[in-house]
């Protein structure tokens, strides 16, 4: 059986989000920014400068992608319906960069208390016949794992060419401490069958899932969820969110 994250107030008015790949005019780049709900039972509705950019983000959503002019920003995350905030801060977005903002159970609080991890995303187009990835752990109390990949044999159902590991140790929140841990590595198509292995016991497979890989693409796998739940739509369990440039 397996075991198995201000624009100056004099330009608040001028301000100009949109859901689409354009840019934003005059010489600077846009930035942008999207929110990804990772927090269980919970919806959510971002603000930058008072001005809402998407509402009612569900559990296990995402918004798109917002562009906008780079700057500081006063970024509210209200919970959906009520007026309190659950994150209140400023960001600084840069020029030219895009950010992904992963809500996440805060694990002091778990249901009650919402992380916000802020992920700069690499859109560098992958060389040759690669991908990008990357692997975030975002489920509170989630033992120490480590992730494998074996490669499929030919148009077979074997996966038996065991290949380097694509992370080791990998800990709740622990890209908040490590910031290279949020960077995309380059990863070959192919179809690989992916191993989630406990660290200490690396026997011992607590998920696995097999997927093709696509040329080009950016895959971002996440845990999300509650490890103390065996059951039902908030258990830990992995995710993958694949993105193009």
């Amino acid at each position: 059986m397996k075991r198995i994250y201000i624009i100056l107030t004099i330009f608040i008015a001028a301000t100009v989000w949109a859901c689409t790949k354009s840019s934003v005019t005059g010489n600077q780049a846009p930035t942008r920014i999207r929110l990804i709900n990772a927090m269980p039972s919970k919806s959510f509705d971002l603000e930058l400068n008072d001005e809402v950019l998407a509402e009612n983000i569900a559990y296990d959503t995402f918004s798109a992608f917002l562009n906008g002019p780079a700057g500081f920003y006063k970024l509210l995350i209200h919970q959906s319906g009520q007026a309190d905030t659950v994150i209140n801060g400023n960001q600084y977005l840069q020029a030219g960069e895009k950010y992904s903002l992963f809500l996440i159970p805060d694990s002091s609080r778990r249901t009650s208390g919402v992380k916000l991890s802020v992920v700069t995303d690499d859109d560098v187009v992958p060389m040759y016949d690669s991908a990008k990835f990357r692997f975030f752990n975002f489920a509170p109390d989630t033992t120490s794992m480590s992730i494998v990949r074996l490669k499929r044999r030919g148009n077979t159902n074997r996966y038996d060419t065991v290949m380097p590991y694509l992370g080791v140790g990998r800990t709740y929140l622990d890209n908040s401490l490590n910031s290279r841990l949020g960077q995309y590595t380059t990863i070959f198509t192919d179809t690989y069958l992916f191993l989630f292995l406990k660290t200490n016991d690396p026997g011992v497979i607590i998920d696995s899932f097999s997927m093709a890989i696509e040329k080009g693409k950016f895959y971002t796998f996440y845990y999300e969820g509650y490890d103390s739940l065996m059951t039902g739509r908030y258990m830990r369990k992995p995710k993958v969110l694949v993105s193009e440039q």
